[in-house]
């Protein structure tokens, strides 16, 4: 289970990464965004949207049982699930609001393309606490310092640098755009985050079923 759900979250640092650093670019060069507007919107939205999240899933993991036993991991992975569905989408239905080629974004465009992105960052934030709680909680007290700096470790390598640098292979290398390259990643950890967490569960699950 620790080993899944850090994946998971490997997923998650990836695509957080990605969209602070591509996201901007593509604002300005697909949308043609003056780079003050574009600075100033995405330091709102991902300044606000994430601390909400994380505090407003740490509240509701903490109301759903926390992490105390296996029955309220599965509560806590069924919420993971939801969240995760829920992040996903916005994001991936935020890139698919392209320019228009003509005339170029539209001020209500550009209001639905910033709100589902501050959804995204927001529900992003929701997972941290159930995640991280849940890999901590799946092994034993005396492993979890040691648990916690592989995890971090895993952050490190397979997380945050592989979501700045992978859109990048695919624009240079692949000779694909800014949004196609964004749309792939996430679709990739979009279904890697769905099979972690569905491995999770069924972990868990058994767990308690054998007990």
């Amino acid at each position: 289970v620790f080993v899944v759900t850090t994946a998971y979250l490997c997923t998650v640092w990836s695509t957080t990464s990605a969209i602070q650093y591509w996201i901007p670019a593509y604002l300005e060069v697909e949308f043609q965004r003056p780079g003050k507007e574009v600075t100033a919107m995405m330091t709102l939205v991902s300044g606000s949207a994430p601390i909400l999240g994380v505090v407003s899933g740490s509240m509701m993991i903490d109301r759903s049982g926390g992490h105390r036993s296996l029955s309220r991991l599965l509560n806590a992975l069924v919420l993971m699930a939801l969240w995760n569905g829920v992040c996903s989408s916005s994001m991936i239905i935020a890139l698919a609001i392209g320019p228009q080629p003509t005339s170029g974004p539209s001020g209500i465009q550009l209001c639905c393309y910033y709100s589902l992105l501050w959804i995204a960052f927001f529900f992003g934030g929701t997972v941290i606490p159930a995640s991280t709680g849940t890999a901590m909680a799946s092994v034993p007290e005396y492993l979890r310092k040691n648990a916690s700096s592989m995890a971090m470790l895993m952050y490190n390598v397979f997380g945050y640098p592989l979501g700045a640098y992978l859109p990048g292979c695919f624009v240079h290398a692949g000779g694909l755009s800014i949004r196609s390259a964004l749309l792939l990643l996430l679709g990739v950890n979009f279904v890697a985050s769905w099979v972690a967490i569905g491995i999770a569960y069924w972990l868990v699950r058994k767990a308690l079923r054998d007990r």
